[in-house]
Formats: C-alpha cells, sequence, structure tokens
C-alpha cells in the first residue's frame, strides 16, 4: 500500500486529503481518498466551479494547490492579489499540474517498485 496527500480546496474551505494506492488482483490497481484536515477560509470565487471561465489558464499545483505565475508558485490568496482575479469580469480556467516542489517531495517518497519481467510488476 502506498499513499500520498494533496490539497483539495473548496472556495471556502482548505482540505487535505490523502490518496491511498493499492495493488489488486490482475495488475490492477485500486485508489481511494482519506479527508486528513479541513480548515475553513474567506471564499474565493476562482474556485467555484460555477464561476464563468476564460480562455485564460491558470495551472494549480494539486498537491499544494499553489498558483503558477510564470516561473513561481504562490497561494491562492497571492495570486488573486498578483493577477488582480477580483477586477476581471470572468475568471481564468483553472488547470492542475505538480510544483516543482511537490514533485520532488513525492518522488523521494515513492518507493521503486520491483520488477519481474518487462511490462509487469511484481505484486
Amino acid at each position: 500500500m502506498h499513499g500520498f496527500d494533496l490539497r483539495c480546496d473548496a472556495p471556502s474551505l482548505r482540505r487535505r486529503i490523502t490518496i491511498v494506492v493499492q495493488p489488486q488482483p490482475n495488475n490492477e490497481v485500486s485508489f481511494s481518498s482519506i479527508e486528513t484536515r479541513t480548515e475553513a477560509r474567506p471564499y474565493v470565487w476562482l474556485l467555484d466551479r460555477r464561476a464563468p471561465r476564460a480562455d485564460q489558464l491558470l495551472t494549480v499545483c494539486a498537491w499544494c494547490a499553489k498558483v503558477r505565475i510564470t516561473a513561481d508558485w504562490v497561494t491562492v490568496e497571492d495570486a488573486v492579489k498578483q493577477l488582480g482575479l477580483f477586477e476581471k469580469q470572468i475568471l481564468p480556467s483553472i488547470s492542475h499540474s505538480i510544483c516543482d516542489r511537490c514533485l520532488a517531495q513525492n518522488l523521494a517518497a515513492t518507493p521503486e517498485p520491483p520488477i519481474d519481467e518487462p511490462g509487469t510488476v511484481a505484486s
């Protein structure tokens, strides 16, 4: 069994969840999620799925919920201020990625699976 933590925010909540990955018979994998922490915060319209969206794309780290602004990753609240998102009539669309810090942490915490033969993973 392996797992990893990520943020899954709602417009008025910061949420941390753990995704648990378990091997199953026939080389299948199951994923389950466990909410580990919830924290109220002021409502952020940007995160509301009902908000109308422009073609502009805003990239958010799926693990820590920081937003990419050029080469930097900043908090949602800082991104709203820096990009003037509340001043726009239509909000940008949101895409998810992984920031460099979270990628490094996840790679360091993920053990290499043993390999049986080409194309299969030992169970």
